[in-house]
């Protein structure tokens, strides 16, 4: 069965799986969007009702379409294509959609992918680098069919997902691509993933910044910057902080001054820019804001 059948014949649901490459056009609508980080793809946009709205067409540097995430977009304004993802299609029920024929084959070829990549990142063989991106970019594809993409989170989990987000360099734009779809497509593997992220922002942030990006997946989705209070997300970003910051300073003459902004300490500005933009995320949403003066006494100080 080709591909593209397998596609055509899943359930239309589910979000977008459109990525942004670099300067495409993408559409804002002011009055669909629940923050300034959304946009709609050029297909689903005109395909959806926006009669009478407030639109912006913008070029993109990255992310996803978020038509069908009702966290970053108002269902109203969802293409027909498109909805809030349905939780059996984003569970072990999503298998019964495949042939059985295709379910027993991607069952015996995935652990052999998967552990080609658990290899290259923990080795990194320069001269596999290629063959591994091309297993990511099959990977991906896997993501854009319902039953395939549960088979795949389902082997991601929390060893393997820190190891994935800290990948040789050459690895880390399909890396980040990689887990921008299946971030995106799956509430249950965003929440999985979400903690993970968290637990693990200094070390995401200095080894691989490539992939400090997905942040705004994450921290922008009020339901997820509140859950990951529990695990002392405001904590985290705000030792990382600190850590970068030091980093940039030098004793002279018993006074604290900048250092000369060499090529590494470009990187480090970059880091900590990144950081800031992470904790203007959180702090976005009242609720955050509230548990922190409420808990003033448990929780770091900003």
């Amino acid at each position: 069965m080709r591909e593209a059948q397998l596609k055509e014949e899943q359930p239309k649901a589910g979000v977008c799986t459109n990525q942004w490459r670099s300067q495409e056009v993408a559409f804002r609508c002011l009055d669909c969007e629940l923050d300034n980080n959304c946009v709609q793809c050029w297909d689903c946009f005109f395909k959806a009702n926006h009669e009478g709205h407030e639109v912006q067409v913008i070029r993109t540097v990255g992310g996803t379409c978020d038509c069908g995430d009702p966290s970053s977009w108002d269902p109203k304004g969802f293409c027909p294509e498109h909805c809030e993802t349905p939780a059996r299609l984003d569970s072990v029920e999503a298998l019964d959609l495949l042939p059985p024929v295709i379910l027993i084959q991607a069952r015996r070829l995935l652990p052999r992918l998967l552990e080609e990549v658990d290899a290259f990142v923990k080795g990194a063989d320069e001269t596999r680098s290629e063959q591994v991106k091309q297993i990511l970019e099959v990977l991906q594809r896997f993501g854009e069919v319902i039953g395939l993409r549960f088979l795949v989170q389902d082997q991601l989990q929390g060893n393997r997902i820190l190891a994935w987000l800290t990948p040789p360099s050459k690895l880390a734009p399909v890396m980040e691509r990689f887990f921008l779809l299946y971030i995106q497509a799956s509430p249950c593997f965003k929440r999985r993933f979400s903690k993970i992220f968290a637990q693990n922002i200094h070390k995401i942030c200095k080894e691989a910044p490539e992939l400090q990006s997905l942040s705004v997946q994450l921290f922008t989705i009020p339901e997820v910057a509140v859950d990951l209070m529990d695990d002392h997300i405001l904590e985290s970003v705000v030792e990382s902080l600190q850590r970068i910051q030091d980093g940039l300073v030098e004793t002279k003459n018993g006074l604290k001054v900048l250092k000369e902004i060499s090529r590494t300490g470009e990187l480090e500005w970059n880091q900590l820019l990144g950081i800031l933009q992470d904790l203007k995320y959180l702090l976005y949403h009242s609720p955050v804001c509230h548990t922190c003066c409420v808990h003033r006494g448990s929780r770091c100080r900003l």
